[in-house]
């Protein structure tokens, strides 16, 4: 057998041999450092290609900062505005302040007059100062700022400013020239004049209560009612977010002509919602209740509520003082609690059933004129009865009687029967029963 190999002496491990060198002579991590120096030596900040990547960036910002900002730059554009207005006024500044009046206040209102106005409050309140300017409801063309304002020697109180969209920016919409010319023309009856200057006024400066307060008036008592309804709500509701020194009566006012409005375009139910409102109120005086009990109680009528409104004709008997309220409210009273039964029959004889024929009384009077000529004897004899049929509704009937004669009983029979609504001012015909013998 052979003999075994002999052992290798123990030691320690060989070492690794040396890592070949390359062929340039340069490691790996010498290769990579120099390809990035050479990539930075290439690369050049303000080349022409670096030229119109920075165009384009600058361009892309821009255009999201517009985007960001472009909803509040009207709000700054409008802040700015009202602060040099502001400034302005209450330095005495009226050349500048006039200056950024809307083109239509400066149309309707010359500068000297405008001047004069302002001199006028600054000689009444003293100097005057605000602080805490804010916009307090902006829309796309029209806008409310509220600010502190302190007049003379009193306490500072809130205050509010309207502004609307004009030529590109916001200009000052100046209405108080208005005010006393429609005031003279609602005080003389001039009801078509008011308006015209009302529509005028909203033209200048939509957000002031006054202006839809004027439009509410003046369409009310020219009894354009669909748009006075919508003109005292909108004063209303204007009031509550933009005083403007509104007395708590000119709200009733403006309150019970929406309600009245709603009334007459036979919207009863709302308008006796509104009327109740006005109801809860304390400390109302028989000329405001007055106009509310006769309005609830005629809604009500009209609604079939016949014993609401027979109490609120009660209450406006009590409250209605002047003698044509007193005398209409007696009327309304009687009509309803059943004591009418004259006025029933006097409105039914009257009545023309026809438009321009005879009325029925006219008519039954040539009827026995007729019988008279042809010798129809005898004649017969006519009554007029009337009876309650509950709330302010009464049945009248003419009752034709013929004496007896020739063996011949009495005979009477109704000739015609009406069910009339005295407050309503309506009458219908009801079948006449058959003629009644004895």
């Amino acid at each position: 057998a052979p003999a075994p190999a002999p052992e290798k002496p123990a030691g320690p491990p060989p070492e690794k041999s040396p890592a070949k060198p390359s062929v340039s002579g340069r490691s790996s991590s010498q290769r990579q450092s120099s390809s990035r120096r050479s990539a930075a030596k290439n690369f050049k900040l303000f080349s022409p290609k670096m030229a119109v990547f920075y165009v384009l960036l600058a361009a892309g910002l821009a255009g999201m900062a517009a985007l960001l900002l472009s909803p509040y730059v009207p709000k700054f554009r409008l802040m700015l505005t009202a602060r040099r207005y502001l400034s302005a006024l209450s330095a005495g500044d009226y050349e500048t302040s006039y200056k950024l009046l809307s083109a239509n206040s400066r149309e309707s209102c010359p500068y000297e007059e405008y001047r004069k106005n302002s001199e006028d409050y600054a000689k009444r309140v003293g100097k005057w100062e605000f602080d805490a300017l804010e916009v307090f409801l902006m829309e796309e063309n029209a806008a409310v700022l509220k600010y502190r304002l302190k007049e003379g020697d009193s306490s500072w109180k809130d205050d509010y400013i309207s502004f609307v969209a004009d030529g590109g920016g916001w200009a000052r919409p100046y209405i108080w020239n208005f005010f006393a010319p429609i005031e003279a023309s609602l005080e003389k009856g001039e009801f078509p004049q008011a308006l015209s200057m009302a529509q005028k006024l909203a033209e200048t400066d939509p957000m002031d209560p006054r202006t839809s307060g004027y439009l509410c008036a003046t369409q009310f008592f020219m009894k354009i009612y669909d748009k006075a309804a919508a003109s005292c709500a909108r004063t209303v509701e204007a009031s509550r977010f933009y005083p403007v020194g509104f007395s708590p009566e000119d709200i009733f006012w403006y309150t019970f002509y929406q309600a009245d409005s709603l009334r007459f375009l036979n919207r009863y139910r709302e308008a006796v919602d509104l009327y109740g409102n006005l109801l809860v109120k304390k400390e109302l005086s028989s000329k405001e209740q007055c106009p509310l009990y006769m309005g609830r109680a005629d809604a009500l009528v009209r609604l079939g509520d016949h014993g609401g409104a027979l109490a609120d004709a009660r209450n406006a008997q009590i409250h209605c003082l002047s003698p044509i309220d007193a005398a209409e409210a007696d009327k309304r009273l009687r009509y309803i609690s059943g004591q009418a039964l004259n006025e029933a029959v006097e409105y039914v004889k009257n009545s023309r059933f026809k438009s321009g024929g005879p009325t029925l009384l006219q008519a039954r009077a040539a009827e026995v004129s007729l019988m008279r000529a042809r010798g129809i004897r005898p004649l017969p004899q006519d009554s007029w009865l009337a009876e309650h049929a509950g709330g302010p509704e009464y049945r009248v009937m003419l009752r034709e009687e013929l004496p007896a004669g020739r063996g011949r009983k009495p005979q009477i029979k109704n000739l015609h029967v009406f069910k009339v609504n005295l407050w309503t001012g309506s009458a219908s015909a009801e079948r006449a029963p058959g003629p009644e013998g004895r």
